[in-house]
């Protein structure tokens, strides 16, 4: 085991879901999941303690189209954010874009997996923690999907970033440049080391989750970050 994967047995991520579908309205199929991430001290009596937090939505489109509801409305119902991504990746009629086809492939799977934010507290970054977040949150919580979006935003762009003024403050986003052009391109280049790649002329990245991907400890081994 490489040190860095060595490194990272100390964390681990308690994925929250909702349990069952409430098909009250198209919004209904679309399930909010969090991630917590917390870091194990064991040279502290065990002490458990958050470090960081995912959020994301999977949309349930097979269901959608079953019930006859497009996964465009169902996330439209659901924000201005969704709405985009789903867009991005489906036509009106909840079919695949032929462009997204083209060239990313024809999944099995209909549902969709998007990446809403991945926060770090400053301590626990620089050994790609975010990295091992983000792919075990695709083999969880894409299990069943056939398709995973995100947006690389700057972390200080983020809405619960900007509306939580402590954990704003934990985040440190003091220290961040307001450069979000940058910004978005230092995080694409991030999201690719797990084979996310810009989806058409649109702001998301896209993965096709049916593809075989790397272990994680091959894919941290390529990109272990310099140490000074």
């Amino acid at each position: 085991m490489g040190a860095q994967m060595h490194e990272l047995l100390d964390y681990r991520i308690d994925f929250s879901v909702p349990m069952h579908v409430e098909p009250r309205d198209p919004g209904g199929y679309v399930l909010e999941a969090v991630g917590r991430v917390v870091h194990e001290d064991d040279d502290n009596g065990d002490r458990v303690t958050q470090v960081g937090e995912l959020k994301a939505h999977i949309v349930l489109a097979d269901a959608l189209g079953t019930a006859g509801e497009s996964p465009i409305d169902a996330c439209d119902a659901e924000g201005a954010h969704l709405y985009d991504a789903a867009l991005a990746i489906f036509q009106e009629d909840g079919v695949l874009r032929p462009s997204v086809v083209e060239e990313f492939g024809d999944p099995t799977y209909d549902d969709l997996l998007l990446i809403d934010s991945i926060h770090i507290l400053p301590k626990h970054r620089g050994k790609n923690l975010g990295l091992a977040v983000m792919y075990r949150a695709l083999e969880v919580l894409g299990r069943s999907c056939g398709f995973a979006i995100c947006e690389p935003f700057p972390l200080q762009k983020s809405k619960k970033a900007q509306g939580d003024e402590l954990w704003a403050r934990r985040l440190g986003l003091h220290t961040f440049t307001d450069d979000f052009g940058k910004g978005y391109e230092k995080i694409g280049r991030h999201w690719a080391k797990l084979g996310f790649r810009t989806l058409g002329k649109t702001r998301f990245l896209g993965l096709c989750l049916e593809h075989d991907r790397d272990p994680l400890e091959m894919i941290l081994r390529r990109h272990e970050p310099a140490r000074g």
